[in-house]
């Protein structure tokens, strides 16, 4: 949309001239704008730099994992999501949201890395931190019939078949707000 190669090349001038506190936002949009454009690595550089300048910036640790996760380096986006974990853990300053987003990604890449256990603790603390998630409640609900259709002990997730409704294998909307998508922000000045 509109003059992109424009506003890249002024992220960058700016980005390079300044020394503003607010450099680490303009390296966060500039590494939207870069992986909306299919620059993958060069996008990945801008988020690192930009939680280097600011290392508790949640929009970039989880626009970073899923880079990473598109990237097919799974490991390496659960532990940039498991950041935003550690620090709500630490009482530090992350946005709850921001937390349930983060444990929402690890739950759903834990469960089509086939890591079952993992996929439901990652959810069940997500929906400790927020019990009304009608789309996270909706998928482990659907885990509590088995094969036959006969209702289990209630427990989330649990099971070979893991929390397969968030990978997509049932037909989920993959743009449930609940499941957690990538971040975007905007610099007002």
């Amino acid at each position: 949309q509109g003059n992109m190669p424009g506003a890249l090349a002024l992220y960058r001038v700016w980005i390079d001239h300044t020394q503003d506190p607010m450099r680490h936002a303009a390296l966060f949009n500039l590494g939207c704008l870069l992986q909306s454009e299919g620059q993958i690595d060069t996008a990945e550089q801008a988020y690192r730099e930009a939680i280097a300048l600011q290392p508790k910036f949640p929009q970039a640790i989880i626009n970073l994992g899923l880079l990473l996760e598109k990237k097919g380096q799974f490991d390496a986006a659960i532990a940039e999501w498991s950041h935003i974990v550690a620090y709500g853990l630490q009482q530090q300053p992350i946005g709850k949201e921001h937390q349930v987003m983060a444990l929402n990604h690890i739950g759903r890449l834990q469960e089509v890395l086939k890591r079952y256990d993992l996929a439901e603790e990652a959810l069940e603390q997500s929906l400790k931190l927020d019990p009304k998630q009608s789309g996270v409640i909706q998928h482990t609900l659907n885990e509590w019939e088995d094969h036959e259709n006969q209702i289990r002990q209630p427990h989330i997730l649990h099971g070979p078949r893991g929390c397969a409704n968030i990978a997509g294998v049932s037909g989920v909307d993959h743009n449930d707000p609940d499941l957690g998508e990538g971040v975007h922000l905007q610099i007002r000045g």
